[in-house]
C-alpha cells in the first residue's frame, strides 16, 4: 500500500445507532490456562481483545480490558501495588482507549454491540453511566488529550478510513473523515500543545502515521513494519513519540521519534496475542502491556 492509495471513497459514518446492554454476567475462569512465552509482570485477568493504559500522575496506572463475555474490567497500580480487577459493565466488542486529562480523571472509550462508541469517566469518586457517541466503527476506538477538559477520539469506519471527534469542553462535534485505509484499531497521542499524532495498520501490514499540529492535519506517512496487529503510541516529552507494535512473529517492536527523524524498529521480544498499550508517567519510564497466549495481561517498564 503506498500513501498515495490511502484515501478510499468516503461513505457515511452515522449509521443509526441503538442502546448498548449491560447483561449481569460473571468473569470467565483463568483457571487451567496454557501459559506461551511472555515476558514482564504478570497481571492476570483473562482479556478477549486488547488492553489499554492511562495515567494522571507518576506513580498512577490504570489499565482496562474487555473480557470474554464483553464487560470492560479496569485495574490500578497506587505506586507501591496492584488492585484486584473491577468490573465496569456494559458490553463492548474491541478493545478499550484511555486518556486522562487531568488529576484522578480517566476518560474510556469502547465499541459497543451496535458498533457505535460509548464513553465512561471516572471523576475522582465514581464511574459515570455509559454515553453513546454514535458513530458505526468496524474495529476499536482511539483517545487523546491535548488539554484540560479537552478530548480526541479515532475509530475506524466500515469504509477503511480513519474518522475523528472533538470534545471542545462543552459539546462534541460530528465525526470527520480523516481518510487512510485501516485494519486495526488506531492510536492517538499528544506531544504538545494542541498537537495530536495519529498511527494505523494499513493494508499492507505497515504503520502509517498522521499528525495535527494545530491548524492542519498531515498526510499518512509510511513508518514501515510489518505487523500483525495494531499499535499503540505514547509521548515521554514535547516533540517525543514511542510507538509499540506486534510483528508477524509475536513479539513486541518499538519505534522512536527524537524530534527530528525515526528511529529503526527495535524487537522487544515477548509473545503477544492482541496490540500492546503503551503510557508514559514520567520522562524516564514508559510502561508496556500485552496480552500473551494465556490471554492474561503482562506488564513490562523501559
Amino acid at each position: 500500500m503506498t500513501t498515495s492509495n490511502l484515501n478510499k471513497a468516503e461513505i457515511s459514518h452515522d449509521q443509526p445507532t441503538g442502546g448498548m446492554p449491560f447483561p449481569a454476567m460473571s468473569p470467565a475462569s483463568t483457571t487451567d490456562m496454557p501459559i506461551f512465552s511472555t515476558d514482564g509482570e504478570y497481571l492476570d485477568g483473562y482479556c478477549q481483545y486488547g488492553v489499554t493504559a492511562t495515567s494522571w500522575s507518576e506513580n498512577r496506572l490504570d489499565i482496562l480490558l474487555t473480557a470474554s463475555i464483553g464487560p470492560l474490567w479496569h485495574k490500578y497500580w497506587d505506586g507501591s501495588t496492584w488492585s484486584d480487577w473491577q468490573r465496569l459493565g456494559g458490553y463492548c466488542i474491541s478493545s478499550p482507549a484511555a486518556v486522562s486529562w487531568g488529576k484522578n480523571r480517566i476518560d474510556t472509550f469502547v465499541l459497543g454491540s451496535d458498533r457505535a462508541t460509548y464513553r465512561t469517566w471516572w471523576d475522582g469518586s465514581k464511574w459515570s453511566t455509559w454515553e453513546n457517541l454514535g458513530g458505526y466503527s468496524h474495529y476499536g476506538v482511539a483517545a487523546a488529550s491535548v488539554g484540560e477538559n479537552r478530548l480526541d477520539i479515532f475509530a475506524v469506519g466500515i469504509d477503511g478510513a480513519m474518522y475523528h471527534k472533538r470534545w471542545n469542553g462543552s459539546a462534541w462535534d460530528e465525526w470527520n473523515n480523516l481518510g487512510g485505509y485501516c485494519l486495526a484499531a488506531p492510536a492517538a497521542v499528544s506531544r504538545g500543545t494542541d498537537c495530536i499524532d495519529t498511527f494505523v495498520l494499513g493494508g499492507d501490514g505497515a504503520i502509517y502515521h498522521k499528525a495535527w499540529d494545530g491548524s492542519t492535519w498531515s498526510g499518512w506517512k509510511n513508518l514501515g513494519g510489518y505487523c500483525q496487529y495494531g499499535v499503540a503510541a505514547t509521548s515521554v516529552a514535547e516533540n517525543r513519540l514511542d510507538i509499540f507494535t506486534v510483528g508477524c512473529d509475536g513479539a513486541m517492536y518499538r519505534k522512536a521519534w527524537d524530534g527530528s527523524v525515526w528511529s529503526d524498529w527495535q524487537h522487544l521480544g515477548g509473545y503477544s496475542t492482541s496490540a500492546p498499550a503503551a503510557v508514559s508517567r514520567s520522562q524516564n519510564c514508559i510502561d508496556t502491556f500485552v496480552v500473551g497466549g494465556d490471554r492474561a495481561v503482562y506488564h513490562k517498564c523501559y
